[in-house]
């Protein structure tokens, strides 16, 4: 959702960026806690927070507006817009479309999981 609705925005001239990243807290076995969210520009108060996927999901009471302009601050951003470029010492410049979570590339020779799932845990502190 927040990736349409920000190219709607550029469609219209209104400064938008999506913010790739995971939820601060730990997940419910078999939840995942990747998330893309969205601010766009107003030149009178600076980036404004939009979380249209969780407003669909959890906002139920008019006016609908709990994820328009507020942010919770449990939301961890991974990289702003698509195509990160990440430059390696052993394999060059690698683009990656969507980075929410931990990244790693092996070199050599071998066999391995050609995906490492990462689970995390929120502790207080």
């Amino acid at each position: 959702f927040s990736i349409l609705y920000s190219s709607v925005l550029r469609a219209n001239g209104v400064p938008s960026r999506m913010l790739f990243g995971r939820w601060a807290a730990t997940a419910p076995k078999g939840d995942g806690q990747h998330h893309v969210k969205c601010e766009f520009y107003d030149d009178r108060i600076g980036w404004v927070p939009v979380d249209l996927a969780s407003a669909i999901l959890h906002d139920k009471q008019a006016p609908y507006l709990q994820f328009f302009g507020r942010d919770g601050g449990s939301f961890i951003t991974m990289h702003v817009d698509p195509d990160l470029c990440i430059e390696s010492k052993h394999t060059g410049t690698q683009t990656v479309p969507h980075c929410q979570g931990v990244l790693c590339w092996s070199v050599g020779s071998g066999s391995g999981p050609e995906e490492r799932k990462v689970t995390w845990v929120v502790k207080d502190a």
